[in-house]
């Protein structure tokens, strides 16, 4: 039983780290405001984008079910539907909170489920607890090769360090719908592998796809790319098994150095 406690216990101080360690940022700035200021609590990347977000949810809390971007150059029309800011929209009117706050608090409560999906995800990395409990901890706090050129190059452009859906801390730090159209992405790319090698349809694919596309468009070309390299991958070791290692480590390789890059 006290084995049981302590991995449980791990597991607990790990989800409890990463939602302190994405609230320090936005409480350290709530709190060194200068009287008088509002404090946005918007996160280290694509800051702009969380304004947008912030309409649609004064939108939705206003009682509209369609929104707009009103920061564009021309005036729109409410046509975009946008489940996660309609549910925040509504969070909002409920708690009759600021949108900063409301942000913050649908941040931490989506943030909570996708940190149960990343401990879900290590099930079929490791047969032992303990080793999910070190897949469960570099999934929520490791990063790409985006260090290198932060430390030798001195740039920060690298994909991993501002392109949250490429960092699942960045993700839980930035936006529930960047944790959701994760977690969306994962499964649907898991399933696909399933599909290709169990000769097994999952009906609710096509629309996984249709869902991904409705929250966030542009995930829907970069799973589809994905879902093209399974299957290349899964052809060359079912047909062209001599081409198998080649092929596994240009598929290593080429992605470090366009990182690099």
């Amino acid at each position: 039983i006290r084995e049981q406690v302590g991995r449980y216990r791990a597991r607990t101080l790990i989800c409890v780290l990463a939602i302190v360690l994405t609230l320090i940022p936005h409480l350290s700035g709530w709190a060194v405001r200068p009287t008088g200021s509002t404090y946005l609590a918007r996160g280290p990347i694509a800051f702009s984008d969380t304004m947008v977000y912030y309409a649609a949810m004064i939108e939705a809390a206003h009682g509209h079910v369609f929104t707009s971007n009103p920061f564009t150059s021309e005036p729109q029309q409410a046509r975009l539907i946008q489940p996660i800011w309609l549910l925040g929209g509504w969070l909002m009117r409920g708690l009759h909170l600021s949108v900063e706050s409301t942000y913050q608090l649908y941040r931490v409560l989506v943030m909570v489920g996708y940190l149960v999906f990343l401990w879900w995800v290590t099930k079929p990395v490791s047969e032992t607890v303990q080793g999910r409990t070190w897949v469960f901890f570099l999934l929520c706090f490791a990063s790409g090769f985006g260090w290198i050129e932060y430390i030798f190059f001195h740039h920060g452009t690298s994909f991993d360090l501002w392109v949250s859906e490429s960092n699942t801390f960045l993700s839980m730090l930035h936006s529930p719908l960047f944790m959701v159209s994760q977690l969306l992405f994962v499964v649907l790319l898991t399933t696909w592998w399933r599909i290709l090698t169990q000769t097994i349809y999952n009906w609710w694919w096509l629309p996984g796809i249709v869902a991904l596309a409705i929250i966030h468009p542009y995930d829907v070309f970069t799973v589809s790319l994905f879902s093209g390299l399974l299957s290349v991958w899964f052809l060359v070791q079912t047909c062209l098994p001599s081409l198998h290692w080649p092929f596994l480590v240009a598929d290593t390789v080429c992605p470090v150095c366009f990182t690099i890059y």
